[in-house]
């Protein structure tokens, strides 16, 4: 059986949106906003995370390549 030869999956982050370093960063500022809002943010979360995992699993073999892109508009850090 002849092994078909992959690619790698180059997966580039978007740079108009905010990138967290963490989930619990990440959940904090979905816990931000109203009840209403929270569940479309959890869905696209959800939704953008399964597909990744998808192109991961069918398309490169466990062969992935993560390129983060530098944000166009930086998050404002709240003062402790």
């Amino acid at each position: 059986m002849k092994k078909e030869k992959t690619e790698p999956l180059n997966i580039v982050g978007s740079p108009i949106y905010a990138t967290y370093k963490t989930k619990e960063d990440l959940q904090k500022y979905v816990d931000s906003h109203g009840p209403q809002e929270a569940v479309l943010l959890l869905t696209g979360w959800g939704l953008a995370v399964n597909l990744i995992v998808h192109l991961m699993t069918e398309h490169c073999g466990g062969k992935a390549i993560a390129e983060p892109t530098p944000p166009i508009f930086q998050t404002k850090k709240k003062e402790k």
